[in-house]
């Protein structure tokens, strides 16, 4: 993958010269903000700077995937203060179990949504996807 050829510093330096890291962190943040939840997962999480506008008051779970671990020792760093994980994986592949729900097995609805983001630059080919049944 390119993504583990290009080291963070360049990367953010990059997203910031094309003004690409204001306009993701824009979406973000209107779209955190709207859905404001308890759990969140961010698929391609980079070094994680989207982070930095997830309240913990609102938020309880945060985590972050990412291939690059450079990239995912930068996210961890944003994610301690909101007691997160970083989980290191290709987001096509990783099996991630660690979000689960802590109502009542009777009940067994979420209390709140869990707000899911992946955004990347490069466009991902259909051929990754697994063809419907």
């Amino acid at each position: 993958s390119p993504w583990l050829r290009i080291p963070a510093r360049d990367y953010e330096a990059h997203m910031d010269a094309i003004s690409q890291s204001a306009a993701l962190r824009d979406v973000f943040s209107r779209l955190y903000a709207d859905v404001r939840p308890r759990r969140l997962l961010v698929l391609g999480c980079t070094t994680g700077r989207d982070f930095d506008v997830v309240d913990p008051q609102v938020t309880e779970t945060a985590v972050g995937v990412d291939l690059n671990r450079e990239y995912l020792d930068a996210a961890g760093a944003r994610l301690e203060r909101l007691n997160g994980t970083a989980v290191l994986g290709d987001v096509l592949q990783v099996a991630l179990i660690i979000m689960r729900p802590t109502v009542p097995p009777r009940s067994r609805r979420w209390s709140a949504p869990v707000l899911a983001l992946g955004c990347s630059a490069t466009p991902v080919p259909r051929s990754a996807f697994p063809a419907a049944p």
